[in-house]
């Protein structure tokens, strides 16, 4: 072979390593890390198998020497790709989440799915496999069908509480489909106080369950507790392990629970998006301290998942999708693709599709949007 002929070949797996970077940027837009990098090494390999076969070279000097120059072409230009975006920081948006006043307009998310259907994709969330609440007043009122409480956290008294600082603690229900993890948020020492009465108490209120098997639980807790005590007796501070959940086979009864917190504080509910709420139980006699993490007037804490609607659609190399779930609360994405993107242009593309979905276009421009960035 000739030098001009294998200059040029190698010119071709040069440029071949750059069609990779265009040509997975075209065919994988929508798809995002890490997927999208693994993807594109493979369109990659298909590419460089096809160069390999149209050279007709099949030396192993030659292979050798091809895959090094059309993967350092491929790497050199997602270093100059990555290098912009760090430049320009923002890769997505995303909003606040706001009601969609469903009551005013008499929508419901049935209606919503069916016009959005028509013009975009639509997805169906289910609540997240958690324990499914029945005849619960407070919860019914607010959620009325198809929700799950996924967690409950609950501050510990001060005189139960494991440490002496002045950090809040929190007996945590971490609940599954069939089962619950019992947690404990607080940070080890090798000298913590075990409130085992206090657990007991706890877990009968929690679970029904009789005296003698709420003993064995928070004794095997107990257990877990001093063994993770143990452990961190010879470490500083910033890197000490935390107390692990313990398994019960158990749902926790979401009824007593939520008379228990009615009676220790005021319910207030925050929508957090995506289909995800926050119940705090304001208790506005225990003391208060701006500085620490939830303050103390939280008596406790229900996290709840209903189902929603993510209504997704492309427009260019940019992704929307807007999240509605059947209370009539939404908030939006905007993932970013190649190119130059504006907010306001954005935003009339959103203002397109909240009518299409039968939405008020003005709700745009209630929406608080914040930059996730790179």
């Amino acid at each position: 072979m000739n030098e001009n002929s294998m200059r040029n070949k190698l010119i071709m797996f040069f440029c071949l390593g750059i069609f990779t970077f265009f040509l997975s940027g075209y065919i994988l837009r929508g798809i995002h890390p890490p997927q999208s990098i693994l993807l594109m090494f493979l369109v990659y390999l298909i590419l460089f198998g096809i160069g390999v076969f149209v050279s007709k070279e099949r030396s192993r000097d030659f292979v050798a020497t091809a895959f090094v120059i059309s993967f350092v072409a491929l790497f050199l230009i997602c270093a100059v790709f990555f290098a912009w975006s760090a430049e320009t920081g923002v890769i997505a948006y995303d909003s606040s989440a706001m009601d969609a006043n469903f009551e005013e307009n008499n929508l419901t998310l049935t209606d919503v799915n069916r016009l959005a259907s028509q013009h975009y994709s639509v997805e169906e969330i289910s609540p997240r496999a958690s324990v499914v609440t029945a005849d619960v007043e407070l919860l019914d009122s607010q959620f009325k069908t198809n929700y799950t409480v996924y967690r409950i956290k609950i501050p510990v008294p001060a005189d139960k509480k494991m440490t002496d600082d002045e950090r809040p603690e929190h007996f945590t229900l971490f609940v599954h489909q069939k089962d619950t993890d019992i947690g404990w948020r607080s940070r080890p020492r090798n000298n913590s106080t075990y409130p085992q009465e206090y657990v007991v108490d706890m877990i009968q209120l929690s679970f029904n369950v009789s005296d003698s098997g709420a003993g064995k639980y928070a004794e095997a807790f107990g257990e877990k507790v001093k063994e993770i005590n143990n452990k961190n007796t010879e470490l500083p501070d910033d890197i000490i392990r935390s107390y692990e959940p313990m398994f019960v086979p158990h749902q926790p009864d979401i009824s007593a629970i939520v008379e228990f917190l009615n009676e220790s504080g005021n319910p207030s509910t925050e929508a957090r998006g995506n289909g995800y709420y926050l119940i705090e139980f304001y208790n506005y006699s225990l003391p208060y301290d701006e500085s620490l993490p939830y303050g103390y007037k939280t008596a406790g804490s229900l996290f709840v998942h209903t189902e929603c609607l993510k209504i997704t659609h492309k427009a260019g190399n940019d992704e929307y999708a807007i999240l509605i779930d059947n209370m009539g609360t939404l908030n939006v994405k905007i993932n970013i693709g190649r190119g130059g993107f504006s907010l306001e242009e954005g935003k009339v593309v959103l203002k397109a599709m909240f009518e299409n979905i039968g939405l008020n276009a003005e709700l745009v421009d209630e929406l608080e949007f914040g930059e996730i960035v790179v």
